[in-house]
């Protein structure tokens, strides 16, 4: 499944869209909790996927040139290199869309959902939670700070929606 495929990628690259890791309690500063929290955006932050301003789509075009250019290099003829290019980026967009912004980010409340593991693999039924701790060594947890609820109920239907082969180059 991607799901299996994304732990192990994750354990060997660091490659998942998320990441989850050990932290403090965001409410009690005594305690480790496991946490979290969304990823896969290669640019700084989810406007520079969304807004409409010529910056940032100057920014999105520049991107989209240099990851054709790093297929190329990768071995890939430029017609193929510049779609993949754009495949990345569209994939990233819809991690972008789902994704809080900086300014939510900032609100430790905002960023507070203590969930058992088993609500989490509710929040996300593509993904055992359990089976993906498991695959990165990490110890047994009961329970875990998911920073960004939405964001993993959006991820959890990427799994499924965006095409295997779609995955396959964004990873790459």
């Amino acid at each position: 499944s991607t799901a299996a495929a994304l732990a192990e990628l994750e354990k060997t690259d660091g490659l998942a869209p998320f990441g989850v890791g050990a932290g403090p309690d965001l409410k009690n500063s005594n305690r480790l909790v496991t946490n979290a929290g969304q990823g896969g955006l290669s640019l700084p932050e989810k406007n520079y996927y969304l807004s409409a301003d010529t910056s940032m789509k100057k920014i999105r075009d520049a991107f989209v040139t240099h990851v054709a250019n790093m297929f190329q290099l990768y071995g890939e003829n430029a017609t193929d290199a510049k779609a993949h290019a754009q495949t990345v980026l569209d994939i990233e967009t819809k991690f972008a869309q789902a994704s809080m912004d900086r300014v939510a980010m900032r609100n430790p409340t905002a960023l507070y959902h203590i969930m058992t593991i088993a609500q989490f693999d509710s929040l996300t039924p593509h993904i055992k939670w359990e089976s993906f701790l498991a695959a990165q060594g990490a110890p047994k947890a009961t329970e875990i700070n998911v920073g960004q609820p939405e964001f993993f109920k959006a991820m959890d239907g990427l799994l499924v929606s965006v095409p295997l082969d779609d995955w396959k180059t964004l990873l790459r």
